[in-house]
């Protein structure tokens, strides 16, 4: 089953946009590198992550917002998700298998809910 591990936010400016929801919430930052900002959800309480990604150019719908789950079989989580109704946005990698993207040392997949909300299935960084 897949846990909530972060709410991704793409913004053009994510280090001023965190700055912003760290003093909102309380949530310090945890990881900063310019293009990708961490605010810590509480851990007492379960709270995700709020993450924040650099997008030059921002999708009108579907593309602002999308949340991110950690699972610790990524392929059987993805099997899971899909007879759920969840699409491959990616599509198939040559031996079938859910095509990965990876980017700070996590690989993920990504998916779309079934009204083509986009969501993100990978390893807890």
């Amino acid at each position: 089953m897949a846990t909530v591990i972060n709410v991704t936010i793409h913004a053009r400016e994510p280090r001023r946009l965190a700055m912003f929801w760290s003093e909102v919430l309380g949530y310090p930052i945890v990881q900063d590198d310019g293009d990708l900002v961490r605010l810590a959800g509480p851990r007492t309480t379960g709270a995700p992550d709020l993450l924040f990604l650099r997008a030059d150019e921002l999708a009108p719908t579907g593309g602002r917002l999308h949340i991110d789950l950690a699972a610790s079989d990524i392929d059987v989580e993805v099997e899971r998700l899909l007879a759920l109704g969840a699409q491959l946005v990616d599509g198939e990698n040559e031996s079938g298998g859910a095509r990965r993207r990876e980017a700070h040392g996590i690989p993920w997949v990504v998916l779309a809910d079934p009204e083509g909300n986009a969501l993100c299935l990978g390893h807890r960084p």
